[in-house]
């Protein structure tokens, strides 16, 4: 099923994780793709995120991921396509932190929850009807591109 974006009632659209299809050696840091998993194990260039869209009011959006990534595996150059339009943006900031605490009193099979922070990309024009949309690594200097959480796509503001 694909995901809506571009009605006005509700501009951001937030897609988790395990709303996408990966291809290569991309998995589940659960295994399972449940609702509070993320991706892991972004190590080729050869590996792809994929969600299927339809775009309600075609134009310029943003797309921000929700990422971690230790020191050592910064400076990927990530690439998202949908269409004809393609931008990119670097990886440069570290983002590592400790799972969150939880009170649970048996260890849980789930995945414990980490914050997230955020990378956006350049504007890109988005089209209106079904469509891929594509995430991509086409550089990974250290042994992982970045642990993803979710992708936030909104209508990009004119200045």
């Amino acid at each position: 099923t694909p995901i809506p974006v571009g009605y006005p009632e509700f501009p951001r659209v937030e897609i988790p994780a395990p709303l996408a299809t990966l291809v290569g050696g991309l998995e589940f840091k659960g295994k399972h793709g449940w609702a509070n998993d993320w991706i892991v194990h972004w190590t080729s260039t050869g590996d792809e995120i994929r969600w299927e869209l339809d775009v309600v009011e075609p134009g310029q959006y943003r797309a921000t991921l929700m990422y971690t990534c230790p020191e050592a595996d910064t400076g990927a150059i990530l690439q998202l396509r949908a269409g004809n339009a393609v931008c990119q943006t670097m990886l440069a900031s570290a983002h590592d932190p400790e799972p969150l605490p939880s009170p649970d009193r048996v260890p849980r099979q789930e995945v414990y929850e980490k914050v997230w922070a955020p990378l956006a990309f350049p504007p890109f024009e988005l089209a209106a009807g079904r469509q891929t949309l594509t995430l991509r690594a086409t550089e990974i200097p250290g042994r992982q591109a970045m642990e993803l959480k979710a992708i936030i796509l909104r209508p990009s503001i004119p200045a």
